[in-house]
């Protein structure tokens, strides 16, 4: 993000709270980066922020709530990870330990390691390079998060493939084309969750038809829930978790509410669309106007279709509520790709804006 768009949203938020009264607005990104793969922080670099928010409001208060709020005191913390920002806040009633948060980091530090495809040295790295030729063993919290990603790729009809890396190169090479290229046939062959062979008794995997693994539209969700498995470990009961738009709210806010989410209307990003109450669930956006090309006349959206291996045509958004992060990470963008799958999860909260 540039400075100068960096200052804009930041008078936005002033303006809408001096607009609100006494409701508090606070900007929060939502948004799933699941054909870039995981665009991790240069040296030099700015951390990326979506431009698809969701706000976090806190409604008018009673004297009694007003008591509730005096007993917690709020503690937060913001860290650079994934090419993006992490924050924590937390409301606690005893004093917070300091290593609680430099744990929460160093963990989410450790997933970004073995999960990293742009690094050569990354445990994932090794598996895109030598798995095709024999089993590689992997951590357990590697192959945890493959196995659910095959799930989640069987349960949306393959809407959801974390070998979309293949489809990712292509379209890099291809950047400088004025049309959409057409993707061979050969290279739609390599992208499929099936192409992923997990061993449970020895942890080992395989990758069949030179299929490549990225972990771009699921690897923020699952550190999220392992921020929130440390909380809950150290006995806090209320926080909320936000990685680059993937949210999670632990418990009731500091009033002793349900966190009121509102999500913005995609082309009237300044308005809210719908608010809805959380508590103890994860929330995420997919949108196509933060990230779109023009060609042929048409509007792509920075999201692919495993399938057909093309860009989704972007419209408004996408917003999963779901128990974890991780899931509503996955289904954002899932049924982004196709609609239809918010049928075959009639439990969890989605909202889809076509126009």
């Amino acid at each position: 993000m540039s400075t100068k768009n960096y200052y804009r949203q930041i008078i936005i938020v002033l303006l809408l709270i001096f607009l609100g009264g006494n409701q508090l607005y606070a900007f929060i990104p939502a948004t799933t980066y699941f054909n870039s793969g995981i665009a991790f922080l240069p040296k030099k670099g700015t951390p990326k922020t979506s431009a698809t928010p969701v706000l976090l409001k806190s409604k008018q208060t009673t004297t009694n709530s007003s008591e509730n709020i005096a007993k917690y005191k709020k503690k937060s913390t913001k860290f650079v990870a994934m090419d993006t920002y992490f924050a924590i806040t937390v409301y606690t009633t005893t004093t917070l330990d300091k290593k609680v948060f430099a744990k929460c980091i160093k963990r989410v530090q450790e997933i970004e390691k073995w999960g990293n495809s742009f690094d050569p040295q990354s445990q994932l790295s090794q598996i895109n390079k030598s798995a095709h030729q024999d089993n590689v063993p992997i951590n357990a919290d590697l192959f945890k998060i493959l196995k659910y990603a095959q799930q989640m790729g069987q349960d949306t009809n393959g809407a959801f493939d974390i070998t979309v890396q293949p489809l990712i190169d292509f379209y890099k090479q291809s950047k400088n084309q004025k049309t959409i290229p057409k993707v061979p046939q050969s290279l739609l062959k390599e992208v499929n969750y099936q192409n992923i062979i997990l061993d449970p008794k020895i942890k080992t995997v395989r990758l069949k038809n030179q299929a490549q693994i990225t972990l771009g539209g699921i690897l923020k969700g699952y550190a999220i829930d392992e921020i929130v498995t440390i909380l809950k470990e150290h006995k806090i009961q209320k926080a909320l978790i936000n990685g680059g738009g993937n949210i999670y709210v632990l418990g009731t806010n500091e009033e002793n509410k349900p966190w009121l989410i509102g999500i913005k209307n995609p082309h009237q990003t300044t308005q809210v669309i719908r608010t809805v109450e959380l508590v103890d669930q994860g929330i995420s956006t997919s949108a196509g106007y933060e990230r779109y090309t023009h060609q042929d006349g048409k509007k792509y959206s920075h999201i692919l279709n495993p399938k057909t291996g093309m860009p989704v045509l972007a419209y408004g958004s996408v917003t999963v509520i779901a128990p974890t992060a991780i899931q509503a990470d996955v289904l954002s963008t899932a049924i982004y790709v196709d609609n239809t799958l918010q049928n075959n999860f009639p439990d969890l909260q989605t909202y889809i804006y076509r126009k």
